[in-house]
């Protein structure tokens, strides 16, 4: 997205030089990003709630029309936007992708975390078939890397697939 539009927004009265001490060039000139995380977070959080919401829904957006391959590639980052654009069903979807995606890595631990979001957002789903739908994939996916992270002797693994069992006559096929 465009850095220095949003920036100058955010802070009109910062003269063109001083940008070099906030901003700098992108790998490979693809753009401009914050010389520092701090930066960003200050920027970020001296936005309003409603400009947030409209700029995670453009980079939603332009990444959907623009960039499928950064999708795929990154989902949670997709999803990430996603969820601070208010499109929750979507965020919970690519969110469930990525847990899928460190499944693969081994990384259990992260995929207990991502696919703990998508169980969180499944709740903002207004459609009840959709959310079970979503919430029974969720349930089933996160219980191997649950195992793995937390051990088979914990409870949440037996809560994790008690639900994906409840779900299942829910769903049904």
């Amino acid at each position: 997205m465009r850095i220095r539009a949003i920036f100058q927004h955010v802070h009109a009265p910062i003269k063109e030089k001083e940008y070099r001490f906030i901003l700098t060039q992108a790998p490979l000139n693809s753009g401009l990003m914050f010389r520092h995380a701090l930066l960003q977070e200050i920027a970020y959080e001296s936005l309003l709630r409603k400009e947030r919401l409209s700029f995670h829904k453009q980079v939603a957006n332009m990444l959907r029309d623009k960039y499928p391959k950064t999708i795929a590639r990154s989902p949670e980052e997709f999803a990430r936007h996603c969820e601070g654009g208010g499109e929750y069903e979507a965020a919970a979807i690519y969110y469930l992708k990525a847990g899928e995606q460190a499944i693969l890595k081994s990384a259990s631990i992260e995929a207990v975390d991502l696919i703990s979001k998508t169980l969180s957002l499944s709740e903002s789903i207004d459609d009840p078939i959709k959310q079970d739908a979503l919430e029974l994939q969720a349930h089933i996916t996160i219980g191997a890397p649950l195992q793995a992270a937390k051990g088979f002797a914990d409870p949440n693994v037996l809560e994790t697939y008690e639900r994906a069992l409840q779900l299942s006559k829910n769903v049904g096929d």
